[in-house]
């Protein structure tokens, strides 16, 4: 089959890259696939198929003819009633077809007309593209859902087989699909001291955080880690996609536009204004598909240290650990409660981890008033001296909280 085409004029083209309006399922997401057109010059999910017909087959939507379309053509063999063979594009798992636009020509002859089909369940004739002269072609989502999308020639004379067939064609191109995705992406693990840390656990600096995740539909787009207020990290997955532009949303170049499955490595750094010295309420790891829709899981409460700094030698352990004007510990480890309107005095050892002293060690003290947990500490810090021992004294105020601790790496 060759024929030749002229260039789209400019409203045919806006015609055939309309935006769709059709609506999915209840409660399912929508993205748009666009295939053998100007952005998406190749139509990699279109299937041949032919059910007791005989028909030639070209794809020219890739070829040095520019994206001239799909076509299928008739043959000088007779076709027996029913008959049909062209091209079919079959919805990925999790999503359905909900609104398509085409523009297309065609010619009826032997009783064998072009038609464009939505299909499965049942079929719904949106098109029937039969002048040479190409049209635009729209489907809306009236009776779906469906499964497929077809441009096809069909034998039309039951019940009798149609004679040569062989004038019959049709072309097809500017494809444009709306896809309905009910399916939300899964977080299959997650692996980062900012998501297994317990709130007594100290982090600072650079913290990576693992995410592996699967989707059944449109495929994972981006991986990201956000507080409540703020993005801290994001990662793409290789997605076909083309990218939003003033008036048209981002499209995909495949019917399932990115991988279904995949791992990403996000690196968060704890001195994000996001994050203060202290115990924080945990990160949320999201990953998003191509439809947009999100999952998420929260981590626990983070205790960031970025204000303390590094010991310096190895410490191990911190030992003997008393005060003197307070009320005693908190039932955290390392975390005590200062007396109203009293002078306060901390005291301690650094060990190393063979049990000896650690002269020269920097520790640290956070504190901040009492029963405000998710506040901001205020930092002091010391050298141990022989011995390994330190001191702190802190002026009479409120109740506080304190803890002590010695930061490694």
């Amino acid at each position: 089959m060759t024929r030749t085409t002229r260039a789209l004029p400019a409203a045919l083209a806006l015609a055939a890259l309309s935006l769709l309006t059709g609506a999915g399922p209840a409660g399912a997401a929508t993205y748009q696939s666009v295939q053998c057109s100007a952005l998406g010059a190749a139509a990699p999910d279109a299937h041949e198929y032919a059910i007791g017909a005989f028909a030639t087959f070209a794809d020219f939507c890739n070829g040095e003819g520019g994206y001239l379309g799909l076509g299928v053509q008739g043959t000088a063999s007779s076709d027996p009633p029913g008959s049909a063979a062209g091209w079919l594009f079959s919805a990925p798992p999790a999503t359905s077809f909900v609104g398509a636009s085409v523009v297309a020509k065609g010619k009826v002859g032997g009783g064998v007309i072009p038609e464009l089909l939505a299909s499965q369940p049942g079929q719904f004739t949106w098109g029937t593209p039969s002048s040479d002269t190409e049209q635009p072609f729209t489907w809306e989502g009236e009776t779906g859902p469906h499964d497929g999308i077809l441009v096809q020639l069909r034998c039309t004379t039951v019940p009798y087989p149609c004679p040569s067939s062989s004038d019959a064609y049709a072309l097809a191109r500017q494809f444009v699909f709306t896809l309905a995705e009910s399916a939300a992406p899964k977080i299959d693990e997650l692996g980062s001291a900012l998501v297994e840390s317990a709130p007594t656990d100290s982090l600072r600096g650079e913290v990576v955080v693992g995410v592996s995740a699967s989707d059944a539909g449109s495929g994972l787009d981006v991986a990201y880690v956000e507080t409540a207020d703020k993005r801290l990290a994001t990662a793409h997955y290789a997605c076909t996609a083309i990218p939003a532009s003033p008036g048209r949303p981002r499209l995909g170049r495949r019917l399932a536009p990115c991988p279904g499955q995949g791992g990403k490595f996000l690196t968060v750094d704890t001195a994000d204004p996001a994050f203060h010295t202290g115990l924080n309420h945990g990160v949320r790891v999201c990953v998003a598909d191509f439809s947009r829709q999100t999952s998420c899981q929260d981590g626990p409460d983070v205790r960031i240290d970025n204000a303390c700094p590094d010991a310096g030698v190895g410490v191990a352990a911190l030992a003997n650990v008393r005060l003197k004007g307070g009320v005693g510990s908190s039932g955290k480890a390392n975390v005590k409660k200062t007396r109203f309107g009293r002078k306060v005095k901390i005291r301690g050892r650094a060990l190393n981890g063979a049990g000896g002293p650690v002269e020269g060690a920097t520790i640290c003290l956070g504190h901040h008033l009492a029963g405000d947990t998710y506040g901001g500490e205020e930092v002091n810090w010391t050298k141990t001296g022989p011995k390994g021992r330190f001191r702190f004294k802190l002026q009479r105020g409120p109740n506080q909280d304190f803890r002590v601790a010695a930061w490694q790496g």
